[in-house]
């Protein structure tokens, strides 16, 4: 079976998109800790899993099926729920100043990284 090269093309963008997922989460554990400082064991490995393991997972596997099948949509809802996954909406709304009105976009953010942990 031969692959066309915008089959390729969505592969590659897979992969550098689920690379993007590992190195950010791997940047923001450091920040995460900081900004809240692990109590216990326990605390540290769920800071760990849940900021980064779980994205890294989510976006890997994704990039996988992606790669394999470019027109799977599991795939891209997985790499989805990836890249939200490393939007904190908590960072975004407390590094930037307290809009008047929160626009759709903070709230399909808020919305978004909210539910993004729920297996598809």
């Amino acid at each position: 079976m031969s692959i066309s090269k915008r089959e390729s093309w969505f592969g590659r963008l897979a992969w550098v998109l689920a690379l993007l997922v590992v190195v950010v989460a791997l940047g923001q554990l450091p920040l995460t800790v900081q900004q809240n400082p692990p109590v216990s064991l326990g605390a540290w490995a769920s800071d760990l899993a849940w900021g980064v393991a779980i994205p890294s997972l989510y976006a890997v596997l994704a990039a996988l099926i992606i790669n394999r099948q470019p027109g799977n949509r599991v795939g891209w809802l997985m790499l989805l729920v990836g890249l939200a996954a490393i939007i904190p909406t908590a960072t975004i709304l407390g590094t930037i100043p307290e809009p008047s009105t929160f626009t759709p976009g903070i709230w399909l953010l808020a919305a978004v990284d909210n539910w993004s942990w729920v297996p598809l």
